[in-house]
């Protein structure tokens, strides 16, 4: 499992240990940024599209790919369409969810040409804060497949205070 920092920082040693890689994107989200997604008083900033997150991703995929092993990405980011979008650019290609919601994601990435999920991962993954890379998935999911992404469904602007 590649859900700690600390498994992600030494991928390239694990994978000449294991036969595959299995990503939990929850568990990577909360250790990552150090925030316990079950406290009220913290979760507004567990932000799943963090960049320290997506490098996090890319980089264990990026390892899995060169030692030519299978990486599954699972939790919440494998089976939200959106995030699906972004884990597609980045190369995943296996991704486990609870089976009702395969249809959903299934009938999203069939409409998505990787390259422009490639590009849009490659422009998140130059971001510095989850603010910038929300709001290009914000923006351009919402011009480029409006039909499949109402405003709904993609990240939300945080709580301005």
């Amino acid at each position: 499992m590649i859900e700690i920092p600390s498994a992600v920082l030494t991928a390239e040693k694990i994978s000449k240990e294991v036969d595959f890689f299995e990503l939990g994107t929850n568990d990577l989200v909360q250790y990552t940024l150090a925030v316990d997604r079950g406290n009220d008083d913290v979760s507004d900033w567990f932000r799943t599209l963090h960049p320290a997150v997506l490098f996090g991703i890319d980089r264990s995929l990026r390892v899995a790919r060169e030692r030519g092993i299978p990486a599954i990405v699972c939790g919440e980011m494998a089976s939200t369409p959106a995030y699906a979008v972004l884990l597609l650019g980045m190369g995943a290609v296996d991704l486990s969810m609870t089976p009702a919601l395969i249809p959903r994601v299934r009938a999203t990435l069939s409409h998505i040409d990787t390259a422009e999920a490639t590009e849009l991962a490659t422009r998140c993954l130059d971001c510095a804060t989850a603010d910038e890379v929300e709001e290009i998935v914000r923006s351009e999911f919402r011009n480029r497949w409006p039909e499949l992404f109402p405003p709904r469904s993609l990240p939300q602007k945080p709580h301005e205070n």
